[in-house]
C-alpha cells in the first residue's frame, strides 16, 4: 500500500467515525504498518470493520487475519464440538439396554 492508497482509507474511516484525527505523524506510522498489505484486502477489511464495528479501527483491524482461512479459536471449538457430537452419537449406538438384574423394582422397572 502506497501514501495515496492510504489516504484513501483515512478519508473514508473520517468520514465514518467523527473522532478520528489524520495528521503526519499517523500517516507515518499506519503506512510503515500496512504498507505489505494490498490495498484490496486493505479496503475489504475496513469495509467489513465499518459494517460490524462501533469503534475506530486500529491497524490491526484494517490487517485482519493473514489468512482469512485462518484456524482461529472459533473454528478450532466449532471442529471439536463436531467431534464429540458424532463420538456421543457413536457411544449412543453402541449402548446395549441395563439388564434386568440391575434395575431397581418398583416404580416403572417392576
Amino acid at each position: 500500500m502506497n501514501r495515496a492508497e492510504l489516504k484513501k482509507l483515512f478519508l473514508i474511516i473520517n468520514n465514518c467515525y467523527q473522532n478520528f484525527q489524520m495528521d503526519a505523524v499517523k500517516t507515518e506510522i499506519w503506512l510503515n504498518l500496512l504498507q505489505d498489505l494490498p490495498f484490496e484486502r486493505a479496503s475489504s477489511n475496513l469495509r467489513e470493520h465499518i459494517r460490524t464495528n462501533a469503534f475506530v479501527p486500529t491497524p490491526a483491524d484494517i490487517i485482519g487475519q493473514k489468512d482469512p482461512e485462518a484456524f482461529t479459536d472459533y473454528n478450532r471449538m466449532r471442529l471439536e464440538t463436531a467431534e464429540r457430537k458424532a463420538e456421543l452419537q457413536e457411544w449412543k449406538q453402541l449402548a446395549i439396554d441395563c439388564p434386568d438384574r440391575l434395575l431397581l423394582k418398583g416404580g416403572d422397572n417392576k
